[in-house]
C-alpha cells in the first residue's frame, strides 16, 4: 500500500510492516488457540502488485499454523488480473483456501465447521452479494458451525442506501435467526465494529492502521461463535500493528502556542511508525511563522511523516516593521522585500504567495545574520 506522504524509507517500513503483520498473526493464533483465520477482503490494496510483495506475503501464509481463508473484495477482486490467479498464490499449500465462490467449505482439522464467502469478481458490483449467497443455504445441522464471509458495507452504517451492493443488514439477522449462519464475518470497514446486538456481525478492521479515518485500527478479533454461545458470541479485539494516524488540531498565536505544539510532538511514543497531519490556525507575526515552519522542519526527520495539512489549517502571517528591522536589509533586498510586504497586504492568491515569499526571505536572512 502505497502513502503519497510516506517517503523513502518510511515507505519502505510501512509495506514491509503490513506484510511482517501475518507471522504477527501465526504467533496470536498459536498463543490463543485458534483454529483458523479468515481474510475478509482487501488483502491487497489492488491487483497489480510487486511480485516481491505477493511472494513475501504468500511466503509467510505457506507457514501459517492454521487453515487460512482469504475472500476477494473489492480492491483484489477475482478479476481477468486477479492477484490470487498468480503463480505465487498456486502454489500455496491446501491450508490457505482463496474463496472463489459460495459453496461451502469444510475447515481442514475441524470437524463440523464450514465456512461460506461471497467474493467479488470485480470493482464495481450492482447487487448484495452477500444475500445472494445466504438465499440458497439450507440450515446449518445440529451440532455444526458455519462462518459466513462478506465485504462491503451494511446498511445499518450506510450512507448510501441506496448502493446495490449495500449489505441488507435484515437479511443477515434473518439468516442467523434461521440457523443459516452462526457469525458474519465483515471486511471494507477499517474499524472494529459490531454491527448487531446479537454480537455476530462484525468487522474486524485492519491489522496496520492506513488511514486517519480509522477507529480502532491495528486490531483483529479472536472470535468463538460456538453454537451453545447465546445470544452473542464471545469477541475480543487484539492489538496487532503499531501504526498511528494522527491530525492534530492546534491554534498557534504566539511563541508559546508553538513551543505547546513541539511539546505534543515530543510526548509521541515510537515516531517512526506515527504519521502527523497538523491542522494549525492562527495569526503569527513574520518571525514566529518562521519559527514554526523552522520547528516543524526540525521534528520531520523523526516522524514516518509531519506534514501541514493546508485543506484544514488557517494560518494568517502579519509582516511587521520589526521583522525587516530585525534584519537590516538595505539596498535591493529592501526594496524587494518592501514590494512583497505590499503585496502580501493585498490580500488574495498573490498575497499569499508573497507572504510565503517573505516567510522564507525571513528565514534566509535570519540564517545569513547568525553565520
Amino acid at each position: 500500500m502505497t502513502r503519497h506522504f510516506l517517503k523513502g524509507e518510511a515507505q519502505a517500513r510501512f509495506t514491509q510492516d503490513r506484510i511482517d503483520v501475518i507471522s504477527d498473526l501465526a504467533a496470536m493464533a498459536h498463543e490463543h488457540d485458534a483454529r483458523f483465520m479468515v481474510i475478509c477482503g482487501d488483502m491487497f490494496d489492488a491487483n497489480e502488485v510487486a511480485p516481491q510483495t505477493v511472494l513475501r506475503a504468500t511466503e509467510k501464509l505457506a507457514a501459517f499454523p492454521v487453515p487460512v481463508f482469504i475472500l476477494p473484495g473489492n480492491h483484489d477482486p477475482l478479476n481477468a488480473a486477479s492477484v490470487y490467479d498468480s503463480a505465487a498464490f498456486a502454489a500455496l499449500p491446501e491450508h490457505v483456501r482463496v474463496l472463489r465462490d459460495s459453496h461451502i467449505h469444510q475447515v481442514p482439522g475441524v470437524p463440523g465447521v464450514e465456512v461460506v464467502a461471497a467474493p467479488w469478481h470485480r470493482k464495481q458490483v450492482l447487487s448484495d452479494l452477500c444475500a445472494q449467497m445466504l438465499e440458497p443455504l439450507a440450515p446449518v445441522k445440529e451440532g455444526e458451525i458455519r462462518i459466513a464471509l462478506a465485504h462491503g458495507q451494511v446498511s445499518s452504517l450506510a450512507t448510501d442506501h441506496q448502493h446495490p451492493a449495500t449489505i441488507d443488514s435484515a437479511v443477515v439477522k434473518q439468516a442467523l435467526q434461521d440457523g443459516k449462519i452462526h457469525y458474519l464475518a465483515l471486511g471494507d470497514r477499517h474499524s472494529v465494529t459490531d454491527c448487531d446486538e446479537s454480537g455476530r456481525i462484525w468487522y474486524s478492521g485492519t491489522p496496520v492502521a492506513t488511514d486517519f479515518t480509522e477507529n480502532n485500527p491495528n486490531q483483529v478479533l479472536l472470535v468463538d461463535a460456538s453454537v451453545g454461545i447465546d445470544p452473542r458470541a464471545q469477541v475480543q479485539p487484539l492489538t496487532v500493528g503499531d501504526w498511528q494516524f494522527e491530525q492534530l488540531h492546534a491554534t498557534v498565536d504566539n511563541v508559546a502556542d508553538i513551543e505547546r505544539l513541539e511539546s505534543k510532538l515530543a510526548d509521541y511514543q515510537n515516531k517512526e511508525s506515527v504519521i502527523v497531519r497538523l491542522a494549525l490556525t492562527g495569526a503569527l507575526k513574520l518571525d514566529d511563522s518562521a519559527a514554526l515552519h523552522a520547528m516543524i522542519d526540525a521534528k520531520r526527520g523523526l516522524f514516518a511523516s509531519l506534514r501541514l495539512h493546508d485543506n484544514q489549517s488557517d494560518l494568517t502571517v502579519l509582516p511587521e516593521s520589526l521583522d525587516i528591522d530585525a534584519l537590516s536589509l538595505s539596498g535591493y533586498a529592501r526594496s524587494t522585500w518592501d514590494e512583497l510586504a505590499q503585496t502580501a497586504q493585498g490580500g488574495g492568491e498573490a498575497g499569499v504567495l508573497a507572504t510565503d515569499t517573505l516567510e522564507l526571505f525571513y528565514r534566509l536572512a535570519h540564517r545569513q545574520r547568525q553565520h
